[in-house]
């Protein structure tokens, strides 16, 4: 056989082994070190429950490494908690509104008017907390022809209240009429152990949706459910305060008394839960 037939048949054989290698290695293997994430095992009773930080992703590397078999069932679920924020949080300032001949005249603007303002709202029931964030004092200068030209000095106060939905709007009014020439932002929220609890809720729901899911695949297909070989704990989050007022607002000084701002909250999503439960089923 001549010498140029060996090497065709060579590379005709060799080829298709040296990219299926290739693959393996630079797919396969990667992902399985992409996704792998270390689990613990959390012993109950006669089951051993897998409990995970692995992604929907790892589900083939879960199996591997579990040995899982044929009669298994594995899926995902999900819960959300919802509820009324019931507690809001302003932050609001008290700024000179142009700059003042002295430091100590612009120190004691803004100490006077953030005076007024605490001692009005410490008369409202609904105040949870009052808490000083900042206090600013600076130079102003004008820039003209290169030279630099002294104006005066300007000041601010910045306070973060914390007080009831029941009483925000209420709270709102006071602080523009005390003196609050510049609302930064609004919040709702809700208290800590509100969080907590919904964190505990959400992960409930999504076990129940999961085990409601692998019922339902059982009844249609004829199986029977025998009890839980691996639970992943794919993600349990928080969402952030809702902002009620994204841009400043810049609040007139009045002296007459202001209604109450309407302030209407609905029901915001407070914790999400999402898991993988693998679920053994009777032999068939």
């Amino acid at each position: 056989m001549k010498s140029n037939t060996w090497l065709k048949i060579v590379v005709a054989v060799l080829v298709p082994l040296l990219v299926v290698s290739l693959y393996y290695n630079a797919v396969v293997l990667s992902n399985r070190d992409n996704n792998a994430v270390p689990y613990q095992t959390v012993t109950t009773g006669k089951d051993n429950v897998i409990v995970s930080g692995m992604g929907i992703g790892s589900l083939g590397v879960l199996g591997q490494d579990l040995g899982l078999s044929e009669n298994t069932i594995v899926v995902s679920g999900s819960g959300t908690i919802y509820a009324e924020p019931n507690i809001t949080v302003i932050n609001v300032r008290i700024v000179t509104e142009t700059p003042m001949k002295t430091a100590s005249d612009a120190y004691n603007y803004v100490v006077s008017k953030a005076s007024q303002l605490v001692g009005g709202l410490k008369n409202i029931a609904g105040i949870i907390e009052l808490k000083t964030v900042n206090i600013g004092l600076q130079p102003i200068y004008d820039y003209s022809g290169g030279s630099r030209i002294f104006r005066g000095y300007n000041a601010y106060y910045q306070l973060m209240v914390t007080t009831t939905v029941d009483e925000s709007g209420k709270v709102i009014a006071t602080i523009v009429e005390k003196g609050g020439n510049v609302i930064e932002s609004i919040y709702l929220t809700y208290p800590r152990q509100v969080m907590s609890k919904a964190y505990e809720l959400a992960l409930e729901k999504a076990l129940d949706n999961a085990r409601e899911k692998a019922d339902t695949i059982a009844e249609k297909l004829g199986i029977k459910i025998i009890g839980v070989r691996a639970v992943s704990l794919v993600s349990l989050q928080s969402y952030q305060p809702v902002q009620y007022i994204r841009t400043y607002y810049e609040a007139a000084t009045v002296s007459s008394s202001l209604p109450p701002a309407p302030i209407e909250t609905g029901e915001q999503p407070v914790a999400t839960a999402n898991v993988i439960v693998v679920f053994n089923i009777a032999n068939p």
